[in-house]
């Protein structure tokens, strides 16, 4: 999901969404990177916001079990390095044309 809001402000509206059936490469790489960050014990928001860089949220769900991560731009360890997995798999990447098109 895309948000329209600016950096630094309220997240804005959706203004973007992908969505598509995952190939079982693809969800044996979400499966294992989950496993690897050990993302349901990870602890939830942490609100450590900035002038300049991004809300990196991460919304789970299993069964009844709901849990939420969310980071001010990660820049490094296997949080930023399993997001990034995510983008790419989700065709998210950005165009790299600018700094504002970076991933923070």
């Amino acid at each position: 999901m895309i948000l329209d809001g600016s950096g630094g402000y309220e997240p804005g509206a959706v203004s973007g969404r992908t969505k598509r059936k995952m190939n079982a490469d693809e969800w044996k790489s979400v499966s294992d990177g989950l496993s690897r960050i050990d993302y349901w014990k990870l602890p939830g928001p942490v609100q450590l916001g900035g002038l300049d860089g991004a809300q990196w949220i991460l919304e789970g769900r299993k069964g009844e079990q709901y849990h939420v991560v969310d980071r001010w731009s990660p820049e490094t360890g296997a949080y930023r390095e399993f997001c990034l997995s995510l983008v790419k798999i989700a065709g998210l990447l950005p165009s790299g044309k600018g700094k504002r098109d970076a991933i923070y």
